[in-house]
């Protein structure tokens, strides 16, 4: 989509007539001349007395109501260009613009004589018309040379000065065109509104709005960025009315609102999906290791050494262990029934001897419930017979013979099972 902007559309701003009055479509006659009123004083009526406000006189003077940094200045309280005043307002009845003032502001010569009324009130003669004193002004080459009234006061209107009436000598169309040399140079009157006026083309008003600059050339690039912001730019062509047409840089699109060219909204990225290698998805084989067993730690408060010799026998498959208990210590080996053993103490309350095999000398720990205490004189060594069953070493001492009948199979089978995890 394209934008267009007009590249002309900075021009033809309007400045406010300095005089900062309207003029009206007809201007009455004055019953006074300029050259009548040249280079005197104005007084206005405030606060139940007349005082100075300025003069008829060249553009130069201070005082005269054409110099717009004097007496002249619309922002000043006693400026007859205040519209807010009391002399410059439209509705004050001691404006110079009012057309029912009863008291409007009076003109007074250097004799201290009343000359006439500045006012567009035609009941109130001797008089010029406010306008075309304006333009009056605007046109002498007289200054005011009496500093004096500046500070006179005046009770009521002083008396006149013996002037003759009659016409001032300008037609409207005279007033009309002296009112337009008041347009600053580089500038001609607005050919709509003749208070108005219009920079000539090519120049743009000043900071101040009182007069015309010469405006900066721009590129047709410029004019779009005056128009949408710096990320826009010209793409070389123009609308049928001549217009630019303006796109956006690359990269940037319209705003909702088609004034500016801002970024598109991020789009998220999707995650990332890593394809596994060779190596990665390669079947590895799974070695189990057992769980290390805690160090068992003897309290040796529980361990009771006996003072006699004891001797014993294991009544099933035993287990001898490096410590006194099943889970936390290891076999050292593995013996069947019948096992002649030495007795030496006991852990826990006799839950645990503390035995040495006779045959092997091996020293270490069975549980008392696999060995039976015997007397003294029925111990007796046996001869060594070893065997090896199922990759596990084992002791066989022989027992007497109504040992082995007396037993039952499966009390042998059962008891070498549960002595496996004692």
């Amino acid at each position: 989509m394209r934008m267009t902007i007009s590249k002309t559309k900075t021009l033809g701003v309007a400045i406010i007539l300095c005089v900062a009055v309207l003029m009206p479509q007809d201007v009455d006659a004055s019953t006074l001349s300029c050259s009548q009123v040249d280079g005197m004083a104005i007084f206005g009526y405030k606060y139940g007395e007349w005082e100075f406000i300025g003069a008829i006189a060249n553009e130069f003077d201070s005082d005269s109501i054409a110099n717009e940094f004097g007496a002249g200045n619309e922002f000043s309280s006693d400026s007859i260009f205040n519209e807010f005043g009391s002399f410059g307002g439209e509705f004050s009845s001691y404006s110079a613009f009012n057309d029912f003032a009863s008291k409007p502001p009076i003109i007074v010569n250097d004799g201290y004589k009343f000359v006439g009324y500045l006012t567009v009130n035609d009941f109130k003669t001797p008089n010029i018309n406010t306008y075309e004193a304006i333009a009056c002004a605007r046109n002498s080459f007289r200054s005011f040379s009496n500093s004096d009234l500046e500070d006179t006061v005046f009770k009521s209107i002083p008396s006149g000065g013996g002037y003759s009436t009659g016409s001032s000598g300008y037609s409207q169309q005279d007033i009309e065109d002296l009112l337009k040399s008041f347009c600053p140079a580089n500038s001609h009157t607005s050919a709509t509104d003749s208070t108005i006026c219009q920079c000539d083309a090519g120049y743009q008003p000043n900071a101040t709005k009182d007069g015309c600059s010469l405006a900066p050339i721009k590129s047709n690039i410029q004019v779009c960025q005056d128009g949408f912001g710096v990320n826009v730019d010209w793409d070389g062509t123009k609308a049928a009315n001549g217009d630019l047409n303006c796109n956006c840089k690359a990269g940037y699109i319209w705003n909702a609102g088609r004034s500016a060219c801002i970024l598109p909204p991020a789009i998220p990225t999707p995650p990332k999906i890593s394809t596994p290698t060779a190596s990665q998805t390669e079947t590895k084989p799974v070695t189990y290791t057992s769980p290390a067993k805690k160090e068992f730690l003897i309290d040796d408060a529980k361990i009771k050494n006996y003072n006699v010799e004891l001797l014993g026998e294991t009544n099933t498959s035993a287990t001898l262990r490096k410590c006194p208990s099943t889970n936390d210590c290891d076999a050292l080996r593995y013996y069947v029934e019948g096992v002649r053993v030495k007795i030496l103490g006991d852990y826990n309350n006799g839950e645990w001897y503390k035995i040495i095999v006779m045959d092997t000398k091996q020293e270490g720990w069975m549980h008392s419930s696999i060995v039976n205490k015997v007397a003294l004189q029925e111990a007796k060594t046996q001869p060594d017979e070893s065997k090896e069953s199922d990759g596990k070493f084992y002791e066989k001492i022989p027992v007497s013979e109504k040992t082995q009948k007396d037993a039952p199979w499966y009390k042998k089978v059962f008891g070498f099972f549960s002595n496996l995890f004692k």
